[in-house]
């Protein structure tokens, strides 16, 4: 991992200031009924100020912090496209085949000397207007 910038590390400092006021400091006491903590709010501006202040001090926290997203990253890619391939896109495979379907047209012909299918040619006004 490369050394993060002055301004990587500002930027850095921040977003955990905003994200620690906004999550800690008003979502969590509006979904619990709680009453609106200054600690939370002043966290954040000390987060910030020593952000703004000393950027440089923030580079362990920030390497701690990138690491753990990394490992984070990594377990729920592989979880969510499991989900979504186990839990979406094998129930399909398994209905299109049990209906016959084959959308690729992949089943073997011998009687066709080529499988390419010709497209249709479009007009020259579909290029006039492209989005």
């Amino acid at each position: 991992m490369t050394a993060p910038t002055i301004s990587t590390l500002r930027h850095f400092a921040w977003i955990v200031a905003a994200g620690v006021a906004l999550l800690w400091g008003t979502i969590i006491p509006l979904l619990h009924g709680h009453g609106f903590s200054p600690l939370p709010w002043a966290l954040a501006a000390l987060f910030s100020l020593w952000g703004a202040v000393f950027p440089r001090s923030l580079a362990p926290l920030y390497h701690v912090w990138m690491r753990i997203g990394e490992v984070l990253g990594w377990i729920n890619s592989r979880l969510i496209l499991g989900i979504i391939f186990f839990g979406l896109v094998t129930p399909m495979a398994l209905v299109m085949k049990l209906r016959g379907r084959d959308s690729l047209r992949r089943r073997f012909a011998p009687d066709l000397t080529s499988y390419r299918l010709p497209s249709a040619p479009r007009p020259l006004s579909h290029m006039e207007k492209p989005y």
